[in-house]
């Protein structure tokens, strides 16, 4: 238990979170993710993963690349920000692509849950219940169906800043789940 606890204890995973708090923050106050952040945390992550994994250097290249391809089509269509793949970029330098794919799928669950959560509050659940059945039937339909119709985007957006930090505390946890 005393050694998982030291694992819990490294610079990677130390960065990891304090970058990841600010970009929280940051991305519920100000609905952006600044780049004085997440571009020096690429840097830093990339030298401390090399540091620690000297013959895998190029797994933090790897990762960061992953990060960038996995977001840039939901940013191109603007579904979500610039820094929410910058940040994305910087778990993946900080990990490698190994953990940054499980990273990525938490981080899909979680995006998915605030989404309902923030769909509920804005419409209630029987509103929220009829847009839902609409957008998969058109998924069947191989149509499409737009969740919101609103003019006020910061209204139906979500920080997805927030879900790539649970995504990060989750794949933390169950890691270190022993200890």
């Amino acid at each position: 238990m005393v050694n998982n606890l030291f694992k819990l204890i490294n610079p990677q995973i130390i960065l990891a979170i304090l970058v990841g708090c600010i970009a929280v923050i940051w991305d519920l106050r100000y609905r952006r993710i600044p780049n004085w952040l997440t571009l020096p945390a690429v840097i830093i992550g990339f030298v401390l993963f090399t540091i620690s994994n000297p013959s895998r250097w190029y797994f933090s290249l790897l990762g960061i690349l992953l990060g960038l391809l996995t977001f840039l089509l939901p940013y191109l269509l603007g579904g979500i920000g610039a820094g929410d793949v910058k940040l994305l970029m910087a778990l993946g330098a900080i990990f490698g692509p190994v953990i940054l794919v499980w990273i990525m799928l938490f981080t899909g669950v979680a995006g998915g849950v605030i989404s309902l959560i923030q769909m509920l509050k804005n419409f209630g659940f029987k509103e929220t219940r009829q847009k839902l059945s609409l957008f998969l039937l058109g998924i069947s339909n191989g149509s499409t169906y737009k969740l919101s119709n609103h003019n006020d985007q910061k209204k139906d957006c979500i920080p997805y800043g927030l879900a790539i930090f649970i995504g990060l505390i989750a794949v933390i946890v169950f890691k270190y789940q022993s200890i």
